[in-house]
């Protein structure tokens, strides 16, 4: 179960990718769902069809809010899943996880070449 909790920093790191992918049309047209000729109106934020509506109140149902909300049960699973490995130098890991993670996801494989 120790590698759970390194799945889910990975996972949240991915998920955060995609939300910074999809916020603004900016973001959104050097990314690889522009170059597939995704919807821009669930895949990206300032796009997103306001007749559509709502879910929940004010939660736009769309790639941004969906990836943000995966982000957070990720990271709030963590806990609940988390046995140390190498004491506080998970810690350490856990943040060096996250940026080479981000860093894969945001500079190479979600960006539109």
């Amino acid at each position: 179960m120790e590698i759970l909790s390194y799945i889910l920093i990975a996972l949240a790191a991915i998920f955060s990718v995609v939300m910074d992918k999809t916020k603004d049309t900016i973001q959104y047209k050097t990314s690889v769902f522009y170059k597939w000729g995704w919807d821009s109106k669930f895949w990206n934020d300032e796009d997103y069809d306001k007749s559509k509506g709502y879910l929940f109140g004010k939660y736009k149902f769309n790639a941004w809010h969906i990836s943000k909300s995966l982000m957070l049960i990720c990271l709030l699973a963590i806990p609940f899943v988390y046995k140390p490995f190498l004491g506080k130098f998970d810690y350490l890991i856990f943040g060096t996880e996250w940026i080479l993670v981000f860093n894969l996801f945001y500079n190479r494989i979600l960006k539109r070449l």
